[in-house]
């Protein structure tokens, strides 16, 4: 997922971040609009802009999901 990708096609890329943490959306769920709700309440702050918005057992939760599926890939998450 690219910055670009974001700004483009925002919808589409919080769908694929969903499928990459294993909490797709249903049907059910995109069709009432859940994913746009999503997208007002986030914006692409600066970098940092997480401590805002986010609790620090929120952010551990967070960096352990990313963790794991970054696991074996070869890619680093820091």
């Amino acid at each position: 997922m690219r910055y670009e990708e974001m700004i483009e096609k925002p919808e589409a890329q919080v769908m694929r971040l969903a499928d990459f943490l294993g909490c797709s959306f249903t049907e059910e769920e995109k069709q009432s609009g859940m994913v746009e709700k999503i997208l007002e309440l986030c914006s692409l702050g600066g970098v940092g802009d997480w401590k805002n918005h986010l609790t620090n057992d929120m952010a551990r939760k967070l960096d352990e999901m990313v963790e794991k599926k970054l696991e074996g890939s070869g890619l680093k998450f820091e």
